[in-house]
């Protein structure tokens, strides 16, 4: 182990360049999912036709997000490598790992990857965390920040909630920073809400000084 880690030093000293401690967890979640099976069953005669494509369409989804290990879109539209890793794959809920050079495209990209294969909306909840720091209490900050995406509410319509993505940063001095942002559909594919929060986890991670 020592000369593997002196192997690394040397690298990163040959290339003049070292990869950040913290890494990012991806949390995902079709949004509002059990009212969409009720509506398949609101017409008896139809139920089951409906049920079986809204299960087609999850099924290609989840076929879809083994991709994301390999791609993901930036903002500018164009595909780039992902560095992500594939942790769980539900169908409509989704886990992965990925750096923060490529995190927020991650999530980007799935979010678009569900609106376009199921016609609905996904939230996201980002943890960003040293990587000594505990990996369940990142985890579980994923899953927390991800049910805080649920709850945002719409500035222009209060009665509308979710489709959005929560960014929580953990620093190892035990502070917790967290930035929420609705999606917004954009030529180059989703984004972030506006322009001040174009990337609110960048933002975040400047606020935390990483």
């Amino acid at each position: 182990m020592p000369a593997v880690r002196q192997a690394l030093r040397d690298l990163y000293k040959d290339v003049d360049w070292r990869p950040s401690p913290y890494y990012a967890i991806i949390a995902v979640d079709g949004d509002s999912m059990g009212q969409r099976v009720t509506a398949c069953l609101t017409e008896p005669a139809f139920a089951e036709d409906q049920h079986r494509a809204l299960s087609l369409k999850l099924s290609a989804f989840a076929a879809h997000v083994r991709q994301i290990e390999k791609l993901c879109v930036n903002a500018a539209g164009q595909e780039t490598p992902s560095f992500a890793t594939l942790i769980y794959n539900g169908g409509d809920d989704v886990l992965a790992l990925a750096p923060l050079s490529t995190a927020f495209d991650v999530a980007r990209t799935l979010a678009g990857w569900f609106e376009q294969m199921t016609g609905g909306s996904c939230s996201a909840g980002i943890s960003i965390a040293h990587h000594l720091f505990p990996l369940g209490r990142a985890l579980q900050a994923a899953r927390q920040a991800e049910k805080q995406a649920k709850r945002l509410r719409s500035a222009t319509d209060e009665t509308r909630k979710k489709a959005a993505v929560c960014i929580r940063v953990l620093k190892r001095s035990g502070e917790e920073y967290d930035v929420r942002s609705r999606w917004e559909r954009r030529s180059t594919g989703w984004s972030f809400r506006s322009s001040r929060t174009a990337f609110p986890g960048q933002n975040a991670v400047h606020a935390a000084g990483l």
